[in-house]
């Protein structure tokens, strides 16, 4: 008999834990979805690089911190890039890593809650085209496309406060 109570107890608890927790994770999750939304809405994203996928090879996992910020029409790139350059300064030039104004912005909202950004940036050394894809949940896909290099894409998080 105690043993069948002491089952019962144990398994009530068990269950009001479980639905605590779906509770909270759906919290969490429309807490999630409200900030990416505000973030593009504001256009101050910041998304955190874990990714690159080149468009020879593999993906490469990156261990060091990379990212993109867009901050109204500053873009600040500090991306790696892996793949073949056509036509850049001696050394390599700064590739992806710079700070410039953003033309053409646009953003479209897709079927499935995630939005596309689009914008073109021009540096000294290159003109970049940036497609990013921002899912409801944070995680996020950079495809970029430069007329003196090959397209190359990221995955990565974006920093929701």
């Amino acid at each position: 008999m105690k043993w069948t109570i002491f089952a019962c107890s144990t398994l009530c608890m068990l269950a009001s834990c479980a639905t605590q927790n779906s509770a909270q994770r759906q919290e969490q999750k429309a807490k999630t979805e409200r900030l990416v939304a505000q973030a593009i809405a504001d256009k101050k994203i910041k998304i955190n690089v874990i990714r690159m996928n080149p468009m020879r090879g593999g993906a490469i996992a990156l261990t060091s911190d990379y990212s993109l910020a867009i901050k109204g029409d500053s873009v600040m790139s500090h991306l790696p890039y892996f793949g073949r350059a056509y036509n850049v300064s001696y050394g390599g030039g700064k590739a992806f890593n710079y700070e410039a104004q953003s033309h053409d912005y646009q953003t479209e909202h897709g079927k499935k809650g995630e939005t596309y950004i689009t914008f073109t940036v021009k540096t000294s050394e290159d003109t970049y085209k940036y497609r990013l894809t921002v899912f409801n949940n944070g995680q996020a896909s950079i495809n970029v496309t430069a007329q003196e290099r090959q397209p190359i894409s990221y995955d990565g998080e974006v920093e929701v406060r």
